[in-house]
């Protein structure tokens, strides 16, 4: 009887820490990279209808939009890579100004509740962005 408490009880600490480690790989920077775009897309929109309660038809929406910026976005940081350093600084300034465009797009598909929510979150993001890459060379000098 003691013996199989013991082995219950290891299951279910192997469990946990099996479910730990799995959910700290799905957060990590290199495993977002091993996900294709469609996929983080996917996640992106499961992340907003949890989040902000989007409906499937708005889930539609954003995902087109989406889903047409992803090769741009792709063609932009392919050529961001290769551009010579003097270049860098416009074509950074080219990509900021697509990625808002993107989402001033999806934020006109939200209610005026999801989109303050929306904002909220972002500007949440924002804050822990700029506490992990804190003592790191920025690209952003604004």
């Amino acid at each position: 009887m003691r013996n199989q408490l013991k082995i219950l009880v290891l299951a279910a600490v192997i469990g946990i820490a099996s479910i730990t480690y799995a959910d700290m790989q799905d957060h990590s920077g290199k495993d977002r990279q091993k996900q294709s775009p469609e996929a983080r897309i996917e996640k992106r929109l499961e992340r907003m209808k949890k989040n902000l309660n989007i409906s499937d038809a708005q889930a539609t929406q954003i995902r087109t939009i989406l889903t047409n910026t992803k090769n741009q976005m792709q063609e932009r940081i392919a050529k961001m890579k290769s551009a010579p350093a003097e270049d860098k600084a416009a074509l950074r300034n080219e990509f900021k100004s697509a990625r808002l465009s993107t989402h001033n797009e999806i934020l006109r598909i939200l209610t005026p509740e999801q989109r303050v929510k929306a904002e909220s979150m972002r500007e949440s993001m924002k804050g822990k962005m700029k506490g992990k890459h804190k003592g790191k060379k920025s690209h952003d000098k604004s």
